[in-house]
């Protein structure tokens, strides 16, 4: 350990430490911990270069790791650079092993191997909403309208008013080979 002037710790060979730790700063924006991954032999795309790991015992008193949370680098090229924070947690239906569940990368959010959205006690309402998807065949991307509105479900379609008018349709929509439009009931050939 070497103590600079400035009365900084340099530490050369780790640290390990019972307790806690308090880091404070009286300079704007408050205290950094930098995590650097010096090692110019081994720079390229898709590298883990740092990672916090959460660990705590189980019922058998084994210390255990439940979370990872890690850096990534997408893309090293100088100028472009590219990184993500991949985030890991223990998973009991997998023998306790890690699971990726979720990536934060410069264009969003990315939920990993098929994992749901959940929303517990949504509203105070004692129970959970889930957002779900099917295995896909493709990559599909869903756009949410600029407006807004319930969205429309197999299980809410049956819940608007009924009309026996054709009057009261402005538009009724169609599937043209996968493009939703929409067209006028007169136009359609359906009359009142």
């Amino acid at each position: 350990a070497t103590f600079e002037t400035d009365g900084s710790l340099t530490l050369n060979h780790g640290l390990s430490m019972d307790g806690n730790a308090t880091i404070s700063s009286t300079a704007d924006g408050g205290p950094i911990i930098n995590l650097i991954s010096n090692d110019p032999s081994d720079v390229a795309d898709f590298n883990t270069e740092a990672t916090i790991n959460f660990k705590a015992e189980n019922s058998a008193s084994q210390e255990h790791l439940y979370a990872t949370m890690s850096l990534m680098t997408d893309d090293v090229t100088d100028g472009n650079e590219y990184g993500r924070v991949r985030f890991h947690i223990s998973d009991g239906a997998n023998s306790g092993n890690l699971t990726e569940v979720l990536d934060v990368v410069s264009n969003g959010i990315q939920i990993r191997g098929g994992k749901s959205i959940h929303w517990q006690d949504a509203g105070g309402s004692n129970v959970n909403t889930v957002l779900n998807i099917t295995t896909p065949t493709a990559t599909r991307t869903i756009t949410l309208p600029d407006a807004t509105g319930t969205v429309l479900t197999t299980g809410n379609s049956d819940t608007p008013t009924t009309t026996t008018s054709s009057s009261d349709a402005d538009f009724v929509l169609v599937d043209d080979g996968g493009t939703m439009k929409k067209i006028t009931p007169a136009n359609l050939g359906i009359g009142s």
